[in-house]
């Protein structure tokens, strides 16, 4: 197997879900305030979070932020005029793109997904997930590792490491640990490639 091909194991580094959350943050304060006196700027508001949303970069002014669609010279001039304030309150060095004091930024009063923090997913302990990552771990670490482990091959040295089977499900379930697999493969831990699979 060419050395382009190797299976990468390990995790991906996780992405910010937003990099300009003070933006995002004086943006759905604004439209808040807005819903609560049924102003139709309210959507003017929502329409520029989600544009805020899913630019990729950071923005220094709220100048910059005219680049992105539904953002218009009147956002534009309230972003400036709050980061004015912001640095008076907080020093003209002081981080844009965290929110002060930690804050937990909820953009919908906490009703928003993409903006509570997510669990990170870890397998509990002598779980099908549990010992396939650890097994395939330690199988990387020995040297001349070929960096991938076939199904039987990784069933059967996971095994010791699991309080369920690999290959019998239990008593009235048709799960077996390595229905686990799916999971690990979804959250990113682990990637399945080839035919048969590695």
């Amino acid at each position: 197997m060419p050395a382009s091909e190797a299976v990468r194991l390990g995790r991906k580094r996780a992405l910010s879900p937003c990099p300009n959350p003070l933006f995002l943050h004086w943006l759905s304060e604004l439209r808040d305030q807005a819903k609560e006196r049924g102003m139709k700027t309210q959507h003017v508001y929502q329409k520029a979070i989600n544009s805020l949303k899913k630019y990729p970069l950071p923005l220094r002014n709220g100048k910059e932020a005219k680049i992105l669609q539904n953002f218009g010279d009147g956002i534009c001039k309230v972003l400036d005029d709050r980061l004015q304030r912001h640095y008076k309150e907080h020093g003209a060095d002081a981080p844009i793109h965290s929110l002060p004091g930690g804050k937990n930024l909820q953009g919908d009063g906490g009703k928003e997904k993409g903006w509570k923090k997510k669990r990170e997913y870890v397998p509990q302990k002598r779980t099908g997930g549990y010992a396939v990552l650890l097994t395939l771990y330690r199988h990387c670490q020995i040297p001349g590792s070929k960096g991938f482990m076939l199904k039987m091959e990784l069933q059967r040295e996971a095994q010791p490491l699991c309080d369920k089977s690999f290959s019998a499900p239990d008593l009235g379930s048709k799960y077996t640990a390595w229905s686990s697999v799916s999971t690990l493969i979804q959250k990113d831990l682990l990637i399945k490639t080839h035919s048969p699979a590695r």
